[in-house]
């Protein structure tokens, strides 16, 4: 399958959570391409850019469309989503992370497909399968969409027990020296460039 994974407004921390879907897809041979939007309101000076990535995720022609969610990024994945069900509204949407995990109907009130709650890492690709060879999607743990109408939570998945079995990110789907930050170390003031790396998982508000 070709997915996308779309983080809808660019940081300063590379999007982790997309990052490692994407190493896990790519471990079981999916397509993967990442798409990152710039940062915040569209104005005159990225207006054009960001259109020239829409089209990009679209000459991609994927099989399913990935959009993570922070609670402050909503109203740009409103917009996103309504886009893309305009321009492809046979593919798939799925949303992930914080909000959609909170929040579940927001975001399929207004188009998404699917949300997935909570870790993603055996949840996506089992979403992903059940797309490509229908199947009950009841028996999906991790997950919400809408039925009839009505809004359909499934069990929830438990926390991987062993995050050693998590590939690392995909750092190679994103222009990550574009996250690179120089910093002023000693007393020579020497320039060194860093990264960022991530020590826990999950998040305690949710």
């Amino acid at each position: 399958m070709k997915v996308s994974l779309i983080n809808p407004e660019k940081e300063f921390l590379p999007p982790f959570g997309i990052l490692y879907l994407a190493s896990v897809l790519e471990k079981r041979s999916d397509e993967v391409k990442v798409i990152e939007f710039l940062n915040t309101k569209i104005n005159k000076n990225n207006i054009k850019k960001n259109s020239i990535l829409f089209k990009e995720s679209l000459d991609y022609s994927p099989d399913i469309i990935g959009i993570t969610c922070m609670s402050s990024q909503v109203s740009n994945v409103k917009k996103l989503i309504k886009l893309y069900k305009e321009k492809v509204p046979h593919i798939p949407i799925i949303v992930g992370g914080p909000h959609p995990t909170a929040v579940q109907q927001e975001l399929l009130d207004i188009g998404a497909d699917f949300a997935v709650l909570g870790e993603g890492e055996e949840t996506l690709p089992e979403l992903i399968d059940a797309i490509k060879y229908p199947k009950e999607l009841e028996s999906i743990k991790g997950i919400a969409f809408k039925k009839n109408k009505e809004l359909i939570i499934t069990k929830p998945r438990q926390f991987p027990e062993n995050l050693d079995n998590i590939p690392f990110p995909a750092y190679h789907l994103i222009d990550y020296n574009s996250y690179i930050n120089m910093k002023f170390f000693g007393i020579r003031g020497l320039w060194i460039k860093c990264g960022r790396i991530l020590t826990s998982r999950g998040c305690p508000g949710i």
